[in-house]
């Protein structure tokens, strides 16, 4: 079978970035075709020729999903627990590739800045040559995910390698990324009076994140598909800019004086902070912009004011109560 040129299967259609992608596949015109976890899920997504509800490590359900695609847009996971990532994600690897090769079709597959392992302190600048070193059963997965499509794809995979992926609205987040952006360093008191500044351990005390939006990988990803230039790329999809924890809590205390509310800084010197741990990297996106069109325009400004929206909703809640 042959993959129609201008139709792509998206697994994890339902996701954080596959609802993104396919909000840009619709405007601009691609069909695409989806696979999601339950027919729950499933039903949600509007606009799809078709979307599948199965698991990603089941070949009928993915070779139902990317019938007649000439793209396949790899997205979906399971979680960053073993036994899940050995029950689905490493048994999708074969069950994915061999769709997308049966089809003679284009892989897409979303990767992870976790494929580096922790980083030291101070965390380095590192680009695309950089060799992988992963440290958790998530980082392993993701690279052997790499080096197997890039070995058994007939046709060379494009790899896009994504830091923290923002989305539109911080309160669409998933828990863990309200913690990261706002709730492991500022705290409200019970009664909302009163903003303490504590981070939760070294790494919000002393390090930064590495980000990129989700609508600047959905139209990277987008802008790549069917574009033979682009085959065989792996790219970090990351902002070059490094938005520090204490930025962060430095507009939250901003916001909340402006409220008058009473802001206590509970920050430890730099000076005597204790050692850093669970840094995160730095990234040189010039191989993703130079090769894959990757840019990320006031991205810092643009994580500001979503941070600034959701802290002035988390208040407006507060003040209600």
């Amino acid at each position: 079978m042959t993959g129609t040129v201008g139709q792509v299967t998206i697994t994890g259609v339902t996701g954080l970035i596959g609802r993104s992608l396919c909000e840009v596949l619709t405007r601009r015109g691609v069909p695409y075709r989806g696979l999601a976890r339950t027919p729950e899920r499933a039903r949600t997504v509007v606009g799809a020729q078709a979307v599948v509800a199965g698991s990603i490590a089941d070949p009928a359900a993915l070779t139902e999903a990317c019938e007649g695609s000439a793209a396949v847009v790899h997205l979906a996971r399971s979680s960053h627990d073993l036994a899940d990532l050995c029950r689905y994600d490493y048994p999708a690897l074969h069950a994915v590739i061999a769709a997308v090769n049966a089809n003679r079709a284009e892989l897409h597959f979303a990767s992870s800045q976790a494929v580096f392992g922790d980083a030291p302190d101070p965390p380095p600048l590192l680009d695309d040559d950089s060799p992988p070193n992963p440290t958790t059963a998530y980082g392993a997965m993701k690279a052997a995910w790499e080096r197997t499509a890039r070995a058994a794809c007939t046709t060379p995979p494009v790899v896009y390698r994504l830091p923290i992926v923002v989305p539109d609205r911080l309160a669409d987040g998933a828990p863990w990324l309200r913690e990261l952006l706002g709730t492991g360093f500022c705290h409200l008191t019970p009664d909302g009076t009163t903003l303490v500044l504590r981070p939760a351990d070294a790494r919000f005390a002393h390090a930064g994140v590495s980000f990129v939006h989700v609508d600047d990988v959905a139209e990277t990803i987008a802008a790549n598909l069917f574009r033979a230039e682009a085959r065989g790329t792996v790219a970090m999809l990351a902002d070059p800019e490094y938005v520090r924890f204490r930025e962060l809590a430095e507009l939250f205390a901003g916001l909340a004086r402006d409220r008058g509310l009473t802001v206590r800084d509970e920050w430890p010197d730099p000076a005597n902070g204790a050692e850093l741990t669970g840094a995160m990297y730095r990234f040189d996106p010039t191989r993703a912009a130079k090769c894959l069109g990757f840019a990320s325009p006031n991205g810092p400004e643009r994580l500001l004011a979503k941070a600034a929206k959701w802290f002035t909703a988390t208040l407006d809640a507060h003040a209600t109560v």
